[in-house]
């Protein structure tokens, strides 16, 4: 049956049930069950009508008058859908609280399109999520795939996995724009394309590429260095250092020459050079030097690192210090000079203030004829720097490193010089020349074969070397050759070595001072002395305790024994007794000593007397003296013109 209103009233109710008038609680389940369908069905159509003119009435290109039609049209859908519920709520017994009825009539207020304040509050919404409204009305451009939109003041990012196919890319006439970034994948660097610029790489097809820094400055390989270990990169690895003051070579061995290393100031945090991962070298046997400093400007706070540097015969020095070069540190790991009569650090009467110097094994050969390390000045202009060099290896016939001034009246100042294990050096290790406040440390010498200059040379030819400190140095194997000593002090004054030391008793090191005045030997071993001066030269040791010239004051040693009444003095102190523990006995002749060394004898016991007499042999006392208790003493001068022992003092504490 069909029913004749909106909603069904109970008589049809009770006839679409089929009940027929009999009313039973059976009866009553199942019509109200069927009443709950019926009405959900029927609710669920209306609801979709009424979703539908929703949708036509938010039609917005409609005009107001139609949006006013339809708007009628959707307030009376909703009052038709909310009696539906009413109906469907009535026929399962459940009722609205006064809270829904609220909340629904507040949903049918907002979804009136046309209220003001509805309108007003959606619009402000847009506008909180869209910064450029203008912008979005303003785009009158399609973007759609097959479109081609321009747009001001966008950045295009290009990738290239080589600069080859770059350049490629630019002969084939590829699409640039100014201000495109152009990334190049196997070399880890980037460009940006720009009308000009003076870091231009690779500048190809009329298109200018400034290159752009990395979070190391900026990457020699990105002017065009290739890294082969046999292309010459010189001139790209030049236009890196031009460019910026700060480069870093990526890993590869990169083949150049004359690299000029200029400029950097305090203010602007100096220049930094990273070649810690490469290998940089010249082997082509051009003449050059590997690197040039301060050829054009000083160079301050150079801070240059490399793994390897080599320059093979027929090339040039490594660095070549053309000019001032302060506050900086050159720090290599391995160093490699083949050509003989060239050096690794070659510099030549220009500043050098306060710079760090530092490597791991730098290496020249065997017939070197020319010093690995050489600085030379006229004045006080290698002052204040530190060379800490771990294993240099090999130095021919000149010095492995020299530091000199012909300066008459001024010293390079203040260096520390810490050659430390240097190997097969038989050219010598140091050679210094007008220097004051100079520390030589950790000189340990290794298979230094037969030599051809002393080890270490100190001062000489009128060009004195003040206050020199030479610590810990040792020599654990080569021959010394005729008439060159480990370390010689050729004009020099207040010169301190310490802890001085050959290996054994057979294997000695020799020290020649040679003369000069004020000289301290101290904490040494296994060495020998020659040609101390007269007056002044302090000798300081654990196990020989000091010797001058005129004192020797060493530890006591045991009881000398009168034999015969002669003694033989070793020492400054001993204690002298009576022949066979005889009760009394005469001393009348001493041997040892030598002119100026003092003797200071005492008796052993208080038991036995010991008498010296003078003039029997060669004493020469104010009268006998006896040593009758072990307070008493004597105290001697050697004369070489008497040859024997001149009575300085005598103590006699007998009451």
């Amino acid at each position: 049956m069909a029913w004749t209103t909106e909603t069904p009233n109970s008589t049809e109710y009770t006839q679409s049930a089929g009940m027929d008038g009999e009313t039973t609680t059976d009866n009553v389940t199942e019509l109200v069950e069927n009443a709950a369908a019926s009405a959900a069905a029927a609710s669920s159509d209306r609801v979709q009508t009424n979703l539908d003119r929703i949708a036509t009435a938010a039609d917005v290109v409609q005009t107001g008058a139609d949006r006013s039609a339809v708007a009628g049209v959707v307030n009376d859908a909703i009052g038709v859908t909310v009696q539906a519920y009413d109906a469907v709520l009535d026929g399962t017994t459940a009722s609205y609280t006064t809270a829904e009825e609220t909340k629904i009539a507040g949903i049918e207020a907002s979804a009136d399109v046309t209220d003001t304040t509805n309108v007003t509050a959606a619009g402000a919404l847009m506008d909180s999520e869209l910064t450029a409204i203008a912008s979005v009305k303003a785009l009158d451009q399609g973007v759609s795939t097959t479109d081609s939109p321009t747009f001001d003041n966008l950045v295009v990012k290009k990738q290239y996995n080589t600069v080859s196919l770059l350049l490629a890319d630019t002969a084939d006439g590829a699409y640039f724009t100014v201000g495109d970034l152009v990334e190049v994948i196997e070399g880890g660097f980037s460009y940006k394309v720009a009308t000009s610029g003076n870091l231009g790489q690779p500048n190809a097809g009329g298109i200018q590429f400034d290159v752009l820094a990395g979070d190391n400055g900026y990457n020699v390989k990105s002017f065009g260095a290739i890294g082969d270990g046999v292309t010459d990169d010189t001139a790209a690895i030049q236009a890196a250092f031009n460019g910026s003051d700060s480069s870093y070579f990526p890993a590869g061995t990169y083949e150049c020459s004359n690299l000029e290393i200029d400029g950097g100031t305090e203010s602007g945090g100096g220049k930094v050079i990273d070649a810690s991962l490469a290998r940089i070298q010249n082997t082509s046997g051009n003449g050059e030097s590997l690197f040039r400093l301060a050829r054009t400007t000083t160079v301050n706070l150079l801070d240059f690192k490399a793994k390897q540097l080599k320059v093979s015969a027929g090339g040039g020095h490594v660095f070549q210090i053309l000019g001032a070069v302060n506050h900086s540190s050159i720090d290599v790991t391995w160093v490699q000079q083949s050509e003989a009569s060239r050096g690794i650090i070659n510099h030549d009467d220009t500043s050098f203030f306060f710079n760090k110097i530092k490597g791991l094994f730098w290496k020249t050969t065997d017939t070197h004829a020319y010093p690995a390390l050489r600085f030379s000045s006229t004045s006080n202009k290698v002052t204040g720097n530190t060379f800490d060099i771990l294993r240099p290896d090999r130095s021919g016939t000149r010095h492995y490193m020299e530091l000199l001034s012909t300066s008459s009246s001024d010293y390079n100042y203040s260096n520390v010089i810490s050659l430390r294990n240097p190997e097969v050096c038989h050219g010598g290790v140091l050679k210094l020349q007008r220097s004051f406040n100079t520390i030589v440390n950790q000189m340990h010498c290794f298979d230094t074969g037969a030599t051809v200059n002393h080890m270490i040379e100190v001062g000489g030819s009128g060009n004195t070397c003040q206050n020199t400190k030479i610590r810990d140095y040792q020599r654990n194997s080569g021959t010394l050759g005729a008439g060159l000593v480990d370390i010689f002090l050729g004009d020099a004054n207040y010169t301190y070595i310490e802890a001085a030391s050959g290996v054994s008793s057979g294997t000695l090191i020799e020290i020649d001072i040679n003369g000069e005045t004020n000289t301290i030997i101290t904490g040494s071993s296994f060495y020998n002395v020659s040609n101390p001066t007269t007056s002044n030269t302090l000798i300081l040791t654990a196990d020989e305790g000091v010797s001058t010239p005129k004192m020797l004051l060493t530890p006591q040693s045991a009881f000398l024994g009168i034999i015969s009444g002669v003694i033989t003095a070793t020492d400054s102190v001993h204690k002298v007794d009576t022949e066979a523990s005889a009760s009394t006995d005469d001393l009348d002749t001493i041997n040892g000593g030598s002119d100026g060394h003092i003797l200071i004898l005492r008796t052993n016991s208080s038991a036995r007397d010991v008498t010296l007499k003078d003039g029997t042999g060669n004493l020469f006392l104010a009268g006998d003296f006896t040593l009758s208790r072990t307070e008493n003493s004597i105290t001697l001068k050697f004369d070489d013109n008497l040859s024997g022992w001149v009575e300085v003092s005598r103590s006699d504490n007998s009451t």
